[in-house]
């Protein structure tokens, strides 16, 4: 029998996906190595958690034993999910090339991109008002990004702003480009579009009504804030975190139904109306240790360690998408972890090692080498308290073993990005990790309680790829697969913590150069693309700077002038670029003046003589002294 894969519904295909790869063997070869990336897909395509796929899969593993895998088993498949069992019962014993040949459409549908959505935000008094009172062909104005992908029909997000306006501001409904971008370039690159409304909430929704709703979050001008955002009229919200905006706008105005249905599509709706992350708040006394009692269905299956990837064999593509550098840092860095060492990524500041580390990271999880990773900061104050983990009391006064980072993710059998890592004294900060790194089991003078009575916790290495925590045994086992994958910045590592010889040795150093200046002049002149002044400075700036720096930076002052305009060049070098040369001398403070302030107009250079003297406490009479002219002038060398 053949299945009609679009009168299925998501639940269906989910269900069918998780079912093929059951029956297969763990041999074969589309098994090995695509089950899991394969959920993973399905998992972010349609907003399901990981783990309950792989649940639900294990599940089935249990009903096909020729699949070779014990799968998990604590109650009857029809006992513990009656849906399951009648997809079970369904498909069990259809041809396997058929249910081959629907998964893989059920994937390549998954894999498509979503359109991004987009949001625009006012400000003007009679484009609010037009709003309000629901016209068409609203002229919205002062856009100056994305004008190549705003087509007639785009749905938009209509945000309200303003500085302590008469009305409410925040998120107050959806519209449609009804005028495609027109009058381009009429101020800077700015251009008009005209929208009608097609969704209108009773009232606006703010940053703080969106708190519970996870994947709201950084949504420019509109989700809670958790990094720094730009201040624009028009951004792309991607078709996830808009699904789960809608699902909140439905949530908070339930009256919109109607609307919504009419403007978006039946599979989007689904999703809409199907899973999403809610934080939710609970009340927690000092040192209690939070533990949800989850219903049987969420269970968390079992680690099954001979289903991840004998090598790490990451897309290296992916890895270095939007950076202007070699391949051969990240081949070295994948050797390395195929050589069973860990990472200390180095170089200078804003070469992108944090943003390297975890794409590397998550091609791990991708490919199935690892379950995810951790990401932490090393702190000055860091101990083995926040490393290993040590004893806090509970709810009662009693004493119990609360586990640190490293151990954590030892149990969740994740990677551990360490961003800044000479942030730490690391001596104190590992204390027994020493002994594991280098490859020893250790037993900890901590004891917690098990189910045979009282032990103490030991850290163990084990010839399985998977990492896990040994309940009855209080051990936490390390698979041959776990990383450390830690950064650090080259001029730091002479002002912060001093790594340790005892330490390195466990360590394979990966070296992120900074870009060429052939390299740094491409991006600006992409960048920049018609302004010759801007681009001519930013690349003497380049050439002369005291330190090498990453594109990062480069990019942040290219971001900081679209909105400031060429004037605001001397602004960006004193906020964004002088704080990377910390440390530098006298005579290259001078220097560095000269060199920049030959490039600055008149007012400039002044404001950026006293921002030198203030940043790097100098009178500013040192540098009265550099002349601008064909005049000898004492700079010492």
């Amino acid at each position: 029998m053949q299945i009609d894969i679009f009168s299925l519904s998501t639940k269906e295909k989910l269900a069918l996906a998780c079912i093929y790869f059951a029956r297969l063997s763990s041999s074969d070869e589309h098994y090995k190595g695509k089950w899991a990336p394969a959920l993973r897909t399905l998992s972010k395509k349609y907003g399901i958690k990981f783990s309950t796929l792989k649940q639900n899969k294990d599940r089935f593993d249990a009903n096909f034993t020729t699949s070779g895998r014990k799968g998990y088993y604590q109650r009857p498949l029809e006992k513990a999910n009656k849906f399951l069992y009648e997809m079970y019962l369904k498909y069990k014993d259809i041809d396997i090339e058929y249910l081959q040949l629907s998964v893989n459409s059920i994937l390549e549908d998954a894999e498509q991109e979503g359109k991004p959505f987009y949001s625009i935000k006012t400000k003007v008094k009679e484009q609010v008002e037009a709003i309000l009172q629901r016209q068409s062909n609203i002229e919205l104005d002062g856009l100056n990004w994305f004008k190549d992908e705003l087509k007639i029909g785009q749905l938009v997000f209509i945000v309200f702003g303003g500085d302590k306006p008469s009305w409410d501001t925040g998120l107050i409904g959806i519209g449609a480009i009804a005028q495609g971008p027109y009058d381009v370039g009429y101020e800077k690159n700015n251009y008009r579009v005209r929208i009608d409304v097609k969704v209108l909430l009773d009232q606006s929704i703010k940053r703080s009504d969106l708190v519970s709703y996870k994947d709201t979050f950084d949504i420019i001008g509109i989700g809670p804030i958790t990094k720094w955002e730009p201040n624009q009229a028009i951004t792309q919200v991607p078709e996830s975190k808009a699904v789960a905006l809608i699902r909140a706008m439905l949530d908070l105005n339930p009256g919109i139904y109607e609307e919504l249905t009419a403007v978006i599509s039946e599979e989007l709706m689904a999703r809409v109306k199907g899973s999403t992350v809610q934080l939710i708040p609970i009340e927690v006394d000092y040192g209690e240790k939070v533990e949800l009692e989850l219903p049987l269905e969420n269970e968390q299956a079992p680690i099954s360690n001979d289903d991840f990837s004998d090598l790490y064999e990451p897309d290296l593509e992916e890895i270095h998408k939007g950076f202007a550098m070699s391949s051969k840092p990240m081949v070295s860095l994948k050797n390395f972890i195929n050589s069973q060492k860990h990472i200390i990524m180095i170089g200078p500041p804003g070469t992108g090692k944090t943003t390297l580390a975890e794409r590397a990271c998550k091609e791990a999880v991708q490919t199935n080498y690892i379950s995810g990773y951790t990401m932490t900061t090393a702190v000055a104050d860091w101990s083995t308290f926040d490393t290993i983990g040590g004893y806090m009391p509970d709810k009662e006064g009693k004493l119990v073993f609360q586990e640190g980072v490293f151990l954590r993710s030892i149990r969740e059998n994740n990677w551990l990005i360490i961003d800044e890592i000479n942030r730490a004294e690391v001596d104190k900060a590992f204390g027994h990790y020493f002994t594991v790194l280098s490859g020893k089991d250790v037993t900890l003078q901590y004891k917690t309680d098990t189910v045979s009575g009282e032990k103490n916790i030991t850290i163990r290495h084990t010839e399985s790829k998977g990492s896990f925590y040994e309940d009855k045994t209080a051990t936490y086992y390390i698979g041959r697969n776990w990383r450390i994958i830690a950064t650090m910045n080259t001029y730091d590592k002479n002002s912060l913590f001093m790594l340790s010889y005892a330490f390195m040795r466990r360590f394979a150093f990966v070296y992120i150069p900074a870009p060429t200046k052939e390299a740094f002049s491409e991006l600006i002149e992409t960048r920049l693309s018609g302004n010759e002044d801007t681009i001519k400075v930013l690349s003497e700036i380049i050439k002369t700077a005291p330190k090498k720096i990453g594109a990062a930076i480069i990019l942040d002052i290219i971001t900081y002038l679209g909105n400031s305009g060429k004037e605001g060049i001397v602004d960006a070098i004193c906020s964004l670029m002088i704080p990377q040369f910390e440390g530098i001398s006298l005579p290259q403070i001078k220097k560095l003046y000269k060199d920049f302030g030959v490039l600055l107009s008149s007012d400039d250079k002044e404001h950026l003589k006293n921002f030198l003297c203030e940043f790097y406490d100098i009178n500013i009479s040192e540098l009265s002294k550099v002349r601008f002219d064909d005049e000898e002038e004492d700079i010492d060398e």
